[in-house]
């Protein structure tokens, strides 16, 4: 895909790296270790990215059908956008380096031995979805088109809030991933 315009552009290849960056930490594991958690209770590298897939299922159709439906109809702007306040703290709170631990809800957990080899394609594919939505979104106002939240209904986010949302929430988990197999792999 080419390059997009500023201030497009990072969002599209923050999705396509962080698929190329789960390529790598798959291609680095054998599957065993994909499935081990570092310590008791806590996430394998697979059920990171599990996690990630089961937070996509909703969102990126709602995204794909709400950016349809704007590109028709509006609203329409040009950056710079800015988000609420809510929209501000949502972003924050899934930030990689935010300290605030938020439980998963119950519908995002993972299973707790997931294909790792299907996590992986799923996990890319929603990836290339989420940077087809923000090559389709150009020219659309990203604060003003808003979407549901799949796992609290009655709050709205503008479609840039979600992308940077997503982008900071899958970092985040990635990191954990790679600290996962780090902490199996000096066990082994």
């Amino acid at each position: 895909m080419e390059p997009l315009p500023p201030p497009y552009e990072p969002y599209r290849a923050g999705f396509e790296t962080l698929c190329h960056d789960a390529r790598i930490l798959w291609g680095e594991m054998t599957p065993g270790e994909a499935l081990a958690p570092p310590a008791p209770g806590r996430w394998s590298p697979a059920q990171c990215l599990a996690h990630l897939n089961a937070a996509a299922r909703p969102l990126v159709p709602a995204l794909e059908a709400c950016i349809f439906k704007a590109q028709r109809y509006g609203p329409y702007g040009e950056p710079p956008f800015r988000y609420g306040w809510l929209g501000r703290l949502f972003i924050a709170s899934v930030d990689p380096e935010s300290a605030i631990p938020i439980p998963a809800p119950p519908a995002f957990r993972p299973l707790p031995e997931p294909d790792p080899q299907a996590v992986l394609d799923t996990f890319c594919d929603y990836q290339r979805r989420l940077a087809v939505c923000v090559a389709r979104s150009q020219g659309l106002d990203w604060a003003r088109v808003r979407v549901a939240s799949p796992a609290l209904p009655v709050l709205y986010l503008g479609i840039g809030a979600w992308f940077e949302a997503t982008l900071n929430h899958e970092r985040r988990h990635l990191q954990q991933a790679h600290r996962a197999r780090g902490a199996a792999h000096h066990v082994a």
